[in-house]
């Protein structure tokens, strides 16, 4: 993975339902803050702290299918799917 890699890296998947529908739901590992890097000219950005990486370089994202960007970061995979599985999803994992 290159450094700031904004495509990211699908480390675990499962499926989640709409109503009835399922959906595909993704844990992306990056390497920085993903909106952090992202959106270095926002406004408000001079008063943002990136959130800070894990042991191994990176940050993991929570992403629904139907979102555009990942959700918020956390610092490792199972912590990510400990949130994903707190929602009202119905999350398998494969």
């Amino acid at each position: 993975m290159a450094r700031n890699d904004f495509e990211g890296e699908t480390v675990a998947e499962g499926r989640w339902l709409y109503g009835d529908v399922p959906k595909r739901i993704e844990i992306v590992a990056f390497d920085c803050d993903y909106f952090y890097e992202r959106m270095p000219y926002m406004d408000e950005r001079e008063n943002w702290q990136p959130y800070p990486l894990n042991a191994d370089g990176l940050l993991y994202y929570v992403k629904p299918e139907g979102e555009v960007l990942p959700l918020k970061p956390f610092l490792t995979i199972e912590d990510a799917k400990r949130w994903a599985d707190a929602q009202p999803w119905h999350v398998r994992w494969d």
